[in-house]
């Protein structure tokens, strides 16, 4: 998120990619530690565990950063992506949807 916020004050314009209904599973290191952590311990050997509940839109998150440094929030196409967000241009692009049903059912 930090490497997204400075790219967004950059080009002073938060932004993602065409739609930006692509989503990222997203967590907070912290969260995910104290949610991890009790899990690992009490989980046995070859379980599967997964917290996440399928993503969040970068479009949501270019928004929140938008609202956070009030600048407006821009669609960047596909083909410019690179020139906008860099190396992380390729990342931003992919739709990583996680989904958690096996952690739930278990």
């Amino acid at each position: 998120m930090a490497v997204l916020i400075g790219i967004a004050r950059s080009k002073v314009a938060p932004g993602y990619i065409g739609n930006g209904n692509n989503c990222w599973p997203a967590v907070h290191r912290l969260d995910a530690a104290h949610l991890f952590r009790p899990a690992l311990q009490q989980a046995e050997p070859g379980s599967v565990l997964h917290a996440a509940d399928k993503g969040v839109p970068i479009q949501a998150i270019a928004e929140v950063i938008g609202r956070q440094l009030n600048l407006p929030v821009v669609s960047v196409a596909p083909s410019v992506a690179g020139e906008h967000f860099g190396w992380l241009a390729c990342f931003l692009a992919a739709d990583l949807p996680a989904f958690s049903a096996l952690t739930v059912k278990d």
